[in-house]
């Protein structure tokens, strides 16, 4: 497999990049037929493939190109972070390696998933029942949160889950819960 190695412009890193499988192969350079005996048909038909190979590379290129800044534009910066270069920004990622990341981290939440689990986590509390109620409640939605929120890829932790704790309000001045961070 082909492989490209991009070095930026301060010499501290290498990057190695490795086109998708289904990239057309394509080479910018002017063709040089090398074949010494080379007949006029044979230099005719290597110049329509060569012009056929560069028309579907800038199809591809092109498509490529829009698809990547249309998820880029679509989708906040926080949920693509991690794909994100220090130096290069999105320049070295695929929107294949953008949707995959999305699938694999977001993937398995649609908008009424999110709804249903706000609902869940809002709902009134009637007081005559037990706290307890209350804190299983907002441990599920912590719970929903915590699976869905793609923290196993490394990103920040959703305010509903990891790290997030019930913390009983008091009117007492020095009160202190053991749960509250």
């Amino acid at each position: 497999m082909t492989s490209y190695v991009a070095i930026d412009h301060f010499g501290t890193e290498t990057l190695t990049a490795i086109p998708p499988e289904e990239k057309p192969t394509y080479n910018s350079l002017k063709i040089i037929h090398q074949e010494l005996n080379a007949n006029a048909m044979t230099i005719a038909e290597t110049n329509r493939l060569f012009a056929a190979n560069e028309k579907q590379f800038l199809i591809f290129r092109g498509t490529e190109t829009a698809l990547k800044k249309q998820l880029l534009e679509a989708v906040s910066d926080t949920f693509t972070k991690t794909l994100k270069h220090k130096m290069y920004g999105y320049a070295q990622v695929t929107a294949r390696e953008i949707l995959a990341h999305l699938d694999a981290a977001y993937g398995t939440v649609d908008a009424d998933d999110i709804k249903d689990n706000e609902e869940r986590m809002n709902a009134t509390w009637n007081p005559s029942q037990p706290i307890e109620d209350l804190y299983n409640q907002v441990k599920d939605a912590q719970k929903f949160a915590a699976d869905h929120d793609g923290c196993r890829q490394g990103k920040t932790p959703n305010p509903h889950s990891e790290g997030s704790r019930i913390c009983e309000q008091s009117d007492e001045p020095n009160h202190q819960n053991a749960n509250c961070d």
